[in-house]
């Protein structure tokens, strides 16, 4: 990150230009540029050009000045590219793009025009950048510190949507120069703000981990999900230290209260949902009320956890800790084995637990109090890409059919493309009991559509029945499934 330098942050503009005129008797040069353009002081003479204003009032040198880190000469800071300033911990901003093109993003905003306003955060926190409420589709990124800084983030706001969003974590005292750009050609009124995140409303670590929380007085949660509307959240926001598999797992620690866990993408609120678990585990003695979920994530994955649940009150540990797993992949279905396979697998009572579906639970307890974590199996599906026929509409379906001896949930997901692992889950079922207690069988058919290519991961998670001394299941006694997976393309 570019050094911060205090000089640049005296309120005072003739603070500013003093420090320069002082140190212009001892060096050779003094460069600094602010909001009426560049100064530059070379043996103690000034030449600013015909834009540069200089406070002329015959005020007395302190001691802060003396003590101001001074810039490089050779690396001045850059701000001749800064339209506007912003102030304070929540400002706002409106305008019109106009004129050409003059920088563009990573994300985008060649051939538009653009904006750009400075911004220095008060505080050490996670900060939200939005465009809503501007009448075209902005482009919308940050520089770090001034006009030749690096790109820290960038967003493209989809098409219709109006609205360009980052959420980044700054610190107290770091300045950013936000740029309002847009699509090429596009260009308009924008509206700008940028708001302090309180939700999540509190941020874990492995040094606070793990945590006791009471429920009574929960945040509202508005945002689509699966986690019980109207009963609100406790939020909390995660950043992984390092790739690998997690287990996040909130268990109810006093009360009747039965939690229920979410888990969305990105550090604020409202991000995509990506996996819930909850409301009990199967247990000897009925539910115990524990929430888990396992998945994998990558160094730097912002999530953001909500624990939610019925109207019950009561409270809840929560944690989350790394788990010593390398892969989840059992299988591969690709063009290699024809996009196909028929045959039958096997799912051990003491096979890996590596991640979690949102329409079953995690684990199962025992009469002694054991935990036993769910193993499941997963299969990469690698669809055929359906092609582009003139005058036809092709279209690539996969269909899954299992069919076995012991109850299971099988879910169908997007697939990491770094892991390969589960990302975010598109459906969820059990398998459908014959309601033959003797004989046993559960079915379930799945169909999905894979006409963008796109990897995709079936989940297969055994649902484990608590034991006891008193308690035995058939079922238990079944390790293997017939699986069908078979991926096609059609065209009319």
């Amino acid at each position: 990150m570019t050094p911060f330098w205090p000089l640049r942050n005296f309120a005072p503009t003739s603070h500013r230009v003093l420090a320069c005129l002082i140190l212009g008797h001892v060096l050779s040069s003094c460069v600094f540029f602010d909001d009426y353009g560049k100064f530059s002081f070379a043996n103690g003479a000034h030449d600013g050009g015909q834009d540069a204003e200089v406070d002329g009032s015959d005020e007395p040198d302190d001691a802060s000045h003396g003590d101001a880190d001074v810039p490089d000469a050779e690396s001045p800071v850059d701000l001749t590219c800064v339209q506007g300033t912003l102030e304070g911990l929540a400002p706002q901003a409106s305008g019109e793009t106009l004129g050409s093109s003059a920088r563009a993003g990573s994300c985008g905003g060649s051939g538009a025009p653009e904006r750009i306003f400075e911004w220095t955060a008060p505080v050490t926190d996670y900060f939200r950048f939005h465009t809503e409420g501007s009448s075209f589709d902005p482009v919308l990124y940050l520089l770090d510190d001034d006009c030749q800084g690096a790109e820290i983030a960038c967003h493209a706001a989809p098409l219709g949507t109006r609205k360009g969003e980052i959420v980044k974590r700054l610190g107290a005292g770091q300045r950013v120069l936000v740029v309002v750009d847009g699509h090429p050609g596009e260009l308009g009124a924008f509206e700008l703000a940028i708001e302090r995140v309180t939700c999540p409303a509190a941020h874990l670590d492995e040094t606070i981990l793990p945590i006791t929380h009471s429920n009574e007085g929960r945040d509202p949660y508005p945002f689509a999900s699966c986690l019980d509307p109207g009963m609100g959240a406790r939020t909390y926001r995660y950043v992984a230290p390092s790739t690998g598999f997690y287990s996040i797992e909130a268990v109810r620690t006093g009360g009747s209260f039965n939690p229920t866990l979410l888990v969305a993408s990105g550090a604020a609120c409202g991000g995509e949902a990506l996996q819930c678990n909850g409301r009990g585990t199967r247990s000897w003695v009925g539910y115990d009320r524990r929430a888990i979920i396992t998945r994998a994530l990558t160094e730097g994955e912002e999530i953001t956890i909500a624990v939610s649940g019925d109207a019950s009150e009561g409270t809840f540990s929560l944690d989350v800790t790394p788990m010593q797993i390398e892969t989840c992949i059992d299988a591969v279905v690709d063009e290699s084995v024809g996009h196909s396979f028929s045959g039958r697998i096997a799912i051990p009572l003491d096979g890996p637990h590596r991640t979690t579906t949102s329409c079953g639970q995690a684990s199962a307890t025992d009469l002694d109090g054991t935990i036993r974590r769910q193993p499941d199996y997963n299969i990469l599906i690698v669809p055929p890409l359906a092609p582009d026929i003139p005058g036809f509409t092709c279209k690539t379906l996969c269909s899954v059919s299992i069919v076995s001896g012991f109850q299971f949930m099988a879910a169908v997901s997007e697939a990491d493309a770094e892991l390969r692992c589960p990302r975010r889950e598109l459906s969820c079922s059990p398998g459908v009991d014959n309601g033959d207690w003797q004989n046993p069988e559960f079915t379930r058919t799945i169909e999905f559509e894979g006409n963008d290519g796109r990897p995709r991961i079936l989940t297969i998670d055994r649902i484990l029945n608590p034991q006891g001394t008193a308690y035995f299941d058939t079922t238990e006694l079944v390790t293997e499934l017939d699986l069908d997976v078979a991926c096609y393309v059609g065209c009319i």
